[in-house]
C-alpha cells in the first residue's frame, strides 16, 4: 500500500464534502514563467484517477490522505501511525487505531505461519493447536518488531487480546472477525499468496 498526504484548501476540495472512502482524482496545476519576458502559463495535469481517500484532517487546511494499492504493510503502518499522532479527533483516532491493529495482526499471522512451517518440518504434521505451536517452536520477532502475545492459557492472541483462529486441517490462521477485521485489500493479496504456497 502507498499513501500520500496532500494539503488542499477547503475551497479547492469540494467545499469540505470529501470524506474517508470517497474516490477522487488528483490534479496538479503548475504555474511556469518565462524569465525573459515575464509571461506565465498554467499547466494542469491529472496525476491519479479514482483514488480512495483514507482520512480527512480538520485543521486550518484540509489534509486528504489518498491510497494506492502496492502491498507495503510497513509503509501503511507508518502512515497510519503518523495520521494517528497528527489528529485530535477521537473518532478518527479510534478508526485509525482499529486499522493499525489489523495490520499488526497480519504481521503476527506471518510470524505464526513461519513457526507453523518449522513445526511441520520438524514433526511431519501441523500441531493440533496454536498453544502447542508456541510451546514447541518459539516464534521469533519480525523485522518490523511485531511479536506474538500469549494469554494466560498459552494461546497466541491478536492485538485486542482475542485468541487467533486456527484450522489444523488446513493450517489457516486468522483473526476472530468480532475482534479484528483484517485489511481487505491486503487480505485479498495475502490470501492469494497463501494459496500459491
Amino acid at each position: 500500500m502507498r499513501a500520500v498526504a496532500i494539503e488542499v484548501s477547503v475551497e479547492s476540495s469540494a467545499g469540505g464534502f470529501i470524506l474517508p472512502n470517497d474516490r477522487v482524482d488528483v490534479i496538479v496545476s503548475i504555474e511556469a514563467g518565462n524569465a525573459d519576458d515575464g509571461s506565465k502559463k498554467v499547466f494542469t495535469r491529472t496525476l491519479l484517477q479514482n483514488i480512495r481517500v483514507l482520512a480527512v484532517g480538520q485543521t486550518s487546511q484540509m489534509s486528504a490522505v489518498v491510497l494506492a494499492d502496492c502491498g507495503k504493510r510497513e509503509f501503511a503502518l507508518r502512515m497510519l501511525s503518523t495520521m494517528y499522532q497528527s489528529t485530535d479527533d477521537p473518532r478518527v483516532r479510534e478508526d485509525i487505531a482499529t486499522s493499525i491493529k489489523g495490520y499488526q495482526a497480519l504481521e503476527e499471522i506471518d510470524i505464526l505461519k513461519q513457526a507453523l512451517a518449522a513445526y511441520s518440518v520438524r514433526y511431519g504434521s501441523p500441531p493440533q493447536s496454536l498453544a502447542l505451536l508456541v510451546r514447541t517452536v518459539r516464534p521469533v520477532e519480525s523485522a518490523t518488531g511485531a511479536r506474538i502475545r500469549i494469554n494466560a492459557s498459552g494461546q497466541p492472541v491478536d492485538p485486542n487480546g482475542e485468541p487467533y483462529v486456527y484450522d489444523p486441517s488446513t493450517g489457516d490462521i486468522t483473526t476472530n472477525p468480532d475482534s479484528i477485521v483484517l485489511p481487505k485489500v491486503v487480505m485479498r493479496r495475502y490470501e492469494k499468496q497463501s494459496r500459491s504456497n
